[in-house]
C-alpha cells in the first residue's frame, strides 16, 4: 500500500473447524489474506518441521533483502508492520500489563496493539510465547 508492505510471521490461534485447526500428521497449510486477493490456502504434505521452518524463514529474509523468488521483483521495501491485532501472551512484564485487556490464568489477552510493537516487546523476552487471534 503506496509503496509500503507489512509481512510478519507468527503463531496464530484460529477458531474450531477452521483448516488450519485440522492439519493433519506431516501435513503443511499456509494461509495468505490480501486486500485483492482474499482468502488463499495452500495445503500439501510437507518437508518435515525443520526443513519447512528453515525454508518459511528463508523466504521471508529474501522478501526484506528485496531479493525475489523464481524473478526479480525490485528493490527492497521497508516493512510497515502497523497493523493491530490482539495476542494471546504467556508473559509477565510492565509493558504487557499496560497492554493487558483480560487475563487468562497465568497468560493475558493484550489490548489491539500493532505488530511491530509486539514483535520488538518479544524480542527481549526469550521466555515469552505469543499467539495472534485470527481476524
Amino acid at each position: 500500500d503506496s509503496g509500503k508492505i507489512s509481512a510478519y510471521v507468527h503463531p496464530t490461534l484460529v477458531k474450531q473447524g477452521e483448516p488450519e485447526a485440522a492439519v493433519p500428521a506431516n501435513y503443511n497449510l499456509i494461509t495468505l489474506v490480501g486486500s485483492a486477493s482474499g482468502r488463499m490456502s495452500f495445503f500439501g504434505q510437507g518437508a518435515g518441521r525443520y526443513p519447512t521452518a528453515y525454508n518459511v524463514l528463508q523466504d521471508c529474509v529474501d522478501v526484506s533483502l528485496g531479493r525475489g523468488f523464481y524473478a526479480p521483483y525490485g528493490g527492497a521495501v521497508k516493512a510497515v508492520n502497523e497493523h493491530t491485532m490482539r495476542f494471546y501472551v504467556a508473559a509477565q512484564d510492565a509493558w504487557l500489563e499496560e497492554n493487558t485487556a483480560e487475563k487468562w490464568g497465568e497468560a493475558v489477552i493484550t489490548k489491539a496493539v500493532s505488530v511491530e510493537a509486539m514483535h520488538l516487546w518479544l524480542q527481549n523476552q526469550p521466555n515469552a510465547f505469543i499467539a495472534a487471534f485470527a481476524e
